[in-house]
């Protein structure tokens, strides 16, 4: 039993390596599909991004782009995401891309013309 639930780099990549050979069976056809929270899933389950990361043999900056939803996940990665979190590959992972987060407005933008500032405030003394 792992109480600290720390791993040593040995028993992730034995982790990461008999992974790959339990899910390298047939592609099933599946398309690379978007993450739904994984970022919140990984919290709630107390993942490791690093650990992860190196399971999958990716960069942990492809995991994040994956967690944040700018890229889809390859369906590999998606049972290895599932296993690792122990959810179903249905509960992280859908076909529907996610709609993008309109631009926010920053204080750098010109003010509309005709535009007339706020007045100074008098001190009183």
């Amino acid at each position: 039993a792992i109480v600290s639930g720390l791993m040593s780099d040995d028993a992730v990549r034995k982790i990461s390596d008999e992974g790959k050979k339990f899910f390298a069976t047939p592609s099933r056809d599946r398309p690379d599909r978007w993450a739904l929270n994984l970022g919140k899933k990984m919290a709630e389950r107390g993942a490791d991004r690093e650990g992860l990361a190196r399971a999958l043999g990716v960069p942990a900056l492809k995991l994040d782009s994956w967690t944040n939803a700018t890229e889809a996940v390859p369906s590999d990665a998606q049972d290895l995401i599932a296993a690792w979190l122990r959810k179903p590959v249905r509960e992280l992972f859908s076909d529907q891309e996610p709609k993008p987060m309109p631009a926010r407005p920053t204080s750098e933008v010109a003010p509309p013309p005709g535009h007339v500032g706020l007045p100074a405030q008098e001190s009183v003394q």
